[in-house]
């Protein structure tokens, strides 16, 4: 008398046995075919290891018990990708506009420190020299020297 994972076997081997693959999700088969033997089959069913057919996925590599768990887990790996790409494209663009204000702020301060050494000179040619007076507010001694070192 045949048992029955033998005749599986056979029917795997004959071609009559047919495992259905999605397109994305590949069915666990290769080890199931090496333990069809009858022995290492029924000790398996004695200690109770599950013998049901699992799904990979090869994008999560994670195994699920049915193809729509599979293709349902991949899809929102799918959309938690693009909303990170999404994400990281929105952080990407908003750092290119900071840094262009960064750029025109530094303009400005140029504009305005030509602008200042312009009327500083014109009022040294004028009267000869201008006096900066030192007042509460620069307790530091090193921000009296401050104004040798600006830009």
């Amino acid at each position: 008398m045949e048992s029955k994972p033998e005749r599986l076997w056979d029917r795997l081997l004959s071609g009559s046995l047919v495992l259905n693959e999605c397109e994305s999700c590949s069915l666990l088969s290769a080890n199931a075919i090496n333990d069809l033997c009858t022995e290492s089959l029924i000790a398996k069913i004695k200690i109770g290891v599950d013998l049901k057919m699992k799904f990979y996925s090869e994008m999560l590599k994670k195994f699920y018990d049915t193809q729509s768990d599979c293709e349902t887990a991949e899809k929102q790996a799918i959309e938690a990708k693009k909303k990170a790409e999404t994400k990281a494209k929105a952080l990407v663009e908003q750092r290119a506009s900071r840094a262009k204000e960064v750029e025109n702020a530094y303009k400005n301060l140029l504009d305005a420190r030509k602008a200042y050494n312009k009327v500083l000179n014109d009022f040294c040619k004028d009267y000869g020299s201008y006096h900066f007076s030192i007042t509460g507010q620069e307790t530091d001694p090193f921000s009296l020297f401050a104004r040798f070192f600006e830009i």
